[in-house]
C-alpha cells in the first residue's frame, strides 16, 4: 500500500493540474502516476503466481514480460474504451497531422 501512494499522489496531482487548466504538466503527472501504478499491479501479480508447487517456487523474475503484459492489457483496455466511446458522442476521432513539427512530437514520443 505505501508503494502505491507514489502513483496514487502523481495522479491526484495530475487530475487536480488538468482541471486548473494547466495541461502539459497534468497530462505528463496523470501519465506517470498510471503507468507506475500498472508497474506495480504487474509486479503483485507475478510476484505472486506460482511456479511450481512440488519446489515451492513462487514469482516470475521476468522483467521483459511484464513489460509485454503491461501492453496486452493496454491496448485490450484503450479497445474497450474506444469501442464504448464509439457509440457515444464522446467518439474519439485522431486528429489529421498537417505540419512537420506535429509528425516529429509524434515520432520523438513515440
Amino acid at each position: 500500500l505505501l508503494q502505491a501512494m507514489i502513483p496514487g499522489a502523481a495522479l491526484v496531482l495530475g487530475v487536480l493540474l488538468l482541471l486548473c487548466g494547466v495541461k502539459t504538466p497534468g497530462l505528463l503527472a496523470v501519465y506517470f502516476g498510471a503507468q507506475s501504478g500498472f508497474s506495480l499491479y504487474m509486479k503483485v501479480v507475478l510476484s505472486n503466481t506460482v511456479v511450481s508447487e512440488e519446489l515451492q517456487m513462487k514469482g516470475i523474475p521476468a522483467a521483459f514480460l511484464v513489460t509485454a503484459f503491461q501492453q496486452i492489457v493496454a491496448f485490450i483496455i484503450l479497445i474497450v474504451v474506444l469501442t464504448i466511446l464509439y457509440l457515444t458522442p464522446l467518439r474519439y476521432c485522431p486528429k489529421i497531422l498537417s505540419s512537420t513539427k506535429e509528425w516529429a512530437g509524434i515520432l520523438t514520443f513515440s
